[in-house]
């Protein structure tokens, strides 16, 4: 695997200017939405840290906002986190696995108008 680029170069257009913790967790959201990384898979800070060249705290950072969005857990007394989205069932599952949490967030597009 190639390591995330600190700095993209300045006549480079298309380049991500985006925070390492974000560009990796988009790699590791693709691979889980692939099916690559499947539920119930760990993925310890330390190997990805190592497999795309950044530190722990990017590392933690990325696996952080995947949990953030549902796609990844922390199992209590377990130090890595494990793949929580389900590839065949897709962002679906994610919310309806909120509702049934008792959460009553949802999704921006189904949001209900103030005072409506």
């Amino acid at each position: 695997m190639e390591a995330i680029s600190d700095l993209p170069m300045l006549h480079d257009i298309d380049a991500d200017y985006s925070p390492q913790y974000v560009k990796l967790a988009r790699i590791i959201r693709g691979k889980i939405e692939s099916g690559e990384y499947k539920r119930m898979d760990a993925l310890p800070a330390a190997g990805l840290a190592d497999a795309y060249g950044v530190s722990m705290q990017v590392a933690y950072a990325a696996l952080a906002m995947l949990g953030a969005n549902r796609y990844v857990s922390r199992v209590r007394g377990l130090r890595s986190y494990r793949v929580t989205w389900d590839a065949g069932h897709g962002h679906h599952r994610a919310r309806m696995s909120a509702r049934v949490e008792g959460t009553s967030r949802k999704p921006l597009g189904e949001q209900q108008p103030v005072g409506g």
